[in-house]
């Protein structure tokens, strides 16, 4: 973003939102947003669902950038009336940074969700190539007041990437790993249904990260013919691409059998009715291991990746839960070997040791809410 454009941005948010700060903060009013507005899912979603549930007399307001079928109020992000509404709502959730320019008002309970387990590296811990959004980061972190982590070794890279107390990052685990763990058959059938996917197909969900140099765009790295004719009509591969990227430069979907699901919001419902995911860098495979199903990773271009482009947290080969491949044909040669009972079982046992230190709890949203103030103790 250019200099003047970030003056004018600056200058419309801190004169209105300033304004509107002076008007008072609204008891039990409650902002969601995830991923800057494009979607409603995650952590934010959950928990709005939560609150729905059971039928709470908060007011429900979602910052969305297009049209949607919630039954609550949705505003535009940087509109004048998300900017009121931020200004005076008594929790905002949030998965993603805002910008510092948003400072809320003491009596505003800011709840970062955040929207991934990190593997890659985040925040404070990249180099100076990203040393604008490092600014920000650093800024609006210091407003949080609850940060949500799935284990105690995440809990210490959070507080440390974000440079916040460790007090606010509260080891829970997230909300929306809920329906991960718990069989909900009516939404499976539901999210199928949705999608026209026929419920004798088994699911393989690919879902690769972005690549920082190649923002908003993709490169698919799969020959679809080769998988389709390998693979055969019993499975179904669906495409999910991160938000950060908006189209595949090689990507048309003509087959029956490979669907691309990237504008499909809510990735734990893909995750949920998946029977094998396969993913690069992904932070994904956190959540999709507590499905306890198998998992495949393809890093094709984990040298550049670690490197190069971010860098890791952990020992990528001894830390991830399932085989890492490097070309398409040991790829679908795994997908195969999936079939042998022996075989899933060993990746079974993989994926539990895995969940031991990632996953040390069981999501309970009722707990967690109390736990930010959302819901009361008694």
């Amino acid at each position: 973003m250019s200099l003047i454009k970030r003056l004018i941005k600056a200058t419309y948010l801190q004169t209105l939102f300033n304004l509107f700060k002076l008007f008072p903060v609204k008891k039990k009013r409650v902002l969601f947003s995830s991923f800057y507005g494009r979607q409603c899912s995650g952590d934010p979603k959950a928990i709005y669902e939560k609150l729905l549930s059971l039928k709470t007399d908060h007011e429900l307001i979602w910052v969305l950038n297009k049209p949607g079928d919630l039954s609550t109020k949705v505003v535009k992000r940087y509109s004048l009336k998300h900017l009121f509404y931020l200004a005076t709502c008594e929790f905002r959730i949030d998965n993603c940074q805002e910008s510092h320019y948003l400072k809320p008002k003491n009596n505003t309970t800011y709840i970062q969700t955040w929207h991934g387990t990190p593997l890659k590296k985040i925040a404070q811990d990249l180099d100076d190539a990203f040393i604008e959004h490092k600014q920000d980061w650093l800024l609006d972190a210091n407003y949080w007041d609850f940060l949500f982590a799935p284990s105690l070794e995440i809990a210490e890279i959070f507080s440390k990437a974000f440079k916040i107390d460790n007090k606010k990052v509260i080891n829970t685990g997230n909300p929306r790993n809920e329906i991960l763990s718990n069989s909900n058959t009516i939404l499976m059938d539901k999210v199928k249904t949705s999608l026209n996917i026929p419920s004798t197909k088994k699911i393989i969900l690919y879902a690769p990260t972005f690549r920082d140099d190649e923002q908003g765009k993709f490169y698919l790295k799969l020959s679809k013919d080769k998988i389709v004719n390998v693979l055969g009509n019993d499975y179904l591969f669906l495409v999910r691409l991160h938000s950060n990227i908006k189209h595949l430069v090689n990507g048309s979907f003509d087959n029956e059998n490979i669907i691309n699901v990237t504008e499909y919001d809510d990735v734990q419902e893909l995750m949920m009715i998946s029977d094998v995911l396969i993913t690069d860098y992904s932070s994904v495979f956190f959540d999709f291991a507590i499905t306890e199903k198998p998992m495949l990773f393809y890093p094709y271009d984990i040298d550049k990746y670690k490197n190069t482009l971010r860098g890791f947290y952990f020992d990528y080969q001894s830390t991830v839960p399932g085989k890492v491949v490097y070309n398409e044909d040991s790829l679908i040669e795994e997908i195969l070997k999936l079939e042998n009972k022996e075989y899933k079982k060993s990746e079974l046992n993989r994926v539990k040791l895995f969940n031991q230190k990632f996953n040390q709890n069981k999501v309970d949203s009722i707990s967690i809410l109390k736990q930010v103030g959302l819901l009361d103790e008694a």
